[in-house]
C-alpha cells in the first residue's frame, strides 16, 4: 500500500498527509499489541503516539515503561536554490549503513 498524494499541493501538504496516514495505521497496530487498560497507547502529539510497553516496578511500586513511537517524515527531493534550509534527500540506504558500520 502507498500513500496518495495526488491532492496534495506542496510539500508541506505531502508531509503532513503521511505524517497523518501513518499515525492512522500505527495506531491500531499499538493498541492490538500493547494496550491491556484503557490509555496504555494515546496519540501526544500530531505525529506522536506514546504506548506503555512494559512494567517495571521499582521500590514495591509499578510503574509504566512507555515508548514514543514519532511519525518522521525524510526529505526526498533536492531543496529549492532558494530554500532557507537545506536538508539532502535521505537515503535509507545510506542509512543502514551507517548503522551498520557504528553497531561494530
Amino acid at each position: 500500500m502507498r500513500i496518495d498524494l495526488t491532492n496534495c499541493k506542496n510539500l508541506t501538504a505531502k508531509k503532513a498527509k503521511i505524517r497523518e496516514e501513518m499515525v492512522k495505521i500505527l495506531m491500531p497496530f499499538l493498541k492490538e499489541q500493547f494496550e491491556e487498560e484503557e490509555g496504555d497507547v494515546l496519540q501526544v502529539g500530531t505525529n506522536e503516539i506514546a504506548a506503555v510497553v512494559a512494567l517495571d516496578e521499582i521500590d514495591g511500586f509499578p510503574l509504566d515503561a512507555c515508548v514514543v513511537v514519532k511519525a518522521e517524515v525524510k526529505s526526498w527531493n533536492e531543496p529549492n536554490p532558494d530554500a532557507k534550509r537545506k536538508v539532502d534527500p535521505y537515503d535509507r540506504f545510506e542509512a543502514a549503513e551507517n548503522y551498520q558500520i557504528t553497531k561494530k
